[in-house]
């Protein structure tokens, strides 16, 4: 990959990363178009995804035709990269300061934005008459050009000031973000790709020097573009973490969330099959149920319930016969404790659910209820029945009870 290959990448990852950043973004704006720090983050990563757009551009002279104006698309990229640091300073100004005194911040910014761009654009026409023909480096190919010079320094000051500001600011307050480690992390890297994207600048302003020091600004060049590679991806990392990062965490609940679904379903299913009066919501087809998933909790909760419900409708089908064969079998296979005691529940439950589908009524009801043990919490709870519906489900000795042990006979 060779030097213009490797810009050319570096600027399709930040465009990536900035246009990903603002549909994230986008996704909450109903909910936010009153907030404006949100809002200036919005039109801020907008801005910054169009500046990319335009450095993609600048490889290929079609957009300079198409407008009549050499170099065209290198003013708009720095007019829309000014834009970006405008906006997230806006947004940073609403974040840390009081109502009153983050608008007349962001006011301030707004201004100063407006300023340097209008200055970009009047040094970049006023230019025109010394740069008449595109560069493919508009800054290293014309850094003997005063006016170039002055336009260059006008935009490397801004976004010095304003990712020196941003580096400030993300690192005083993540250290009083403890309580919310998203946003303490997310400020640490805001504050890391800030303090790269100030190099950047700095590298961009040693242009000037470097001129004048009899250095290869071609060679230099990889500076900048390696500096961006590295720090517009890292910034918007720390802008979206506190959004995103809040999810990351849960993940790892709602793998168990699902897992307990999952346990529980065949038993559920099962006692809603036979009595469907139970259920609140009812079983979906098969791959509904399984994919489409949302409130884990409450449906998890809801399943424990009606489990419960499901036992207590089933209580004349229970046979007296299957616990004592179960309590012998289990111990037999080594299990005590909640263990068996599940084993005991799924083998009654199973042979309760059989008799009372092969039969309308019980024949003679046994009038034996459930002794489950005394749980403390509904979590408590569901981690037991997990063990029943496991119990129910693939225990070969609740299979073996089921083929052994017939309906209840009290003659017997």
């Amino acid at each position: 990959m060779d030097f213009s290959d490797a810009k050319w990448f570096v600027f399709l990852m930040c465009a990536v990363c900035a246009w990903t950043g603002f549909f994230y973004k986008l996704r909450t704006v109903r909910r936010s178009q009153h907030d404006r720090a949100f809002m200036a983050l919005l039109v801020a990563f907008a801005c910054h995804g169009v500046t990319f757009v335009m450095a993609l551009l600048t490889f290929s002279d079609s957009f300079d035709k198409f407008v009549g104006i050499p170099n065209f698309a290198v003013l708009c990229m720095h007019v829309f990269s000014t834009a970006f640091m405008g906006g997230v300073l806006v947004a940073i100004a609403y974040w840390t300061r009081p109502r009153e005194q983050a608008v007349a911040q962001a006011r301030r910014w707004i201004v100063a934005t407006a300023i340097v761009e209008a200055t970009l654009i009047a040094l970049f026409v006023s230019a025109m008459a010394d740069v008449q023909k595109r560069s493919s480096h508009y800054f290293v190919d014309n850094v003997h050009q005063p006016l170039v010079v002055a336009y260059l320094l006008a935009f490397a000051t801004f976004g010095s000031i304003g990712t020196f500001e941003i580096t400030r600011l993300g690192i005083s307050f993540s250290s009083v973000a403890n309580s919310l480690p998203w946003l303490k992390y997310g400020l640490r890297l805001t504050a890391l790709g800030a303090a790269i994207n100030f190099l950047y600048f700095m590298s961009r302003a040693m242009d000037v020097v470097g001129v004048h020091l009899g250095m290869d600004l071609n060679s230099w060049e990889l500076v900048p573009i390696v500096l961006t590679g590295v720090g517009v991806p890292i910034l918007y990392l720390g802008l979206t973490m506190p959004s995103w990062g809040p999810r990351v965490s849960a993940i790892p609940r709602s793998v168990s969330q699902y897992q307990t679904f999952r346990r529980l379903y065949p038993l559920w299913l099962a006692a809603c099959e036979t009595s469907p009066e139970i259920t609140l919501i009812p079983p979906r087809p098969f791959l509904m149920d399984r994919i489409l998933l949302s409130d884990l909790s409450f449906r998890i909760n809801r399943m424990a319930i009606e489990i419960r419900d499901a036992q207590l409708a089933l209580r004349d089908w229970f046979n007296p016969h299957v616990t004592t064969a179960a309590e012998r079998l289990g111990e037999e296979h080594g299990l005590e404790g909640d263990d068996l005691r599940a084993l005991v529940d799924a083998s009654r439950f199973a042979v309760a659910l059989r008799d009372k589908n092969s039969s309308a009524h019980p024949a003679t009801p046994p009038e034996e209820h459930l002794e489950s043990p005394a749980l403390d919490s509904r979590s408590e709870e569901i981690r037991y029945l997990v063990k029943v519906a496991q119990a129910f489900q693939r225990s070969p000795i609740v299979d073996r009870i089921k083929q052994e042990i017939g309906p209840y006979d009290p003659a017997r």
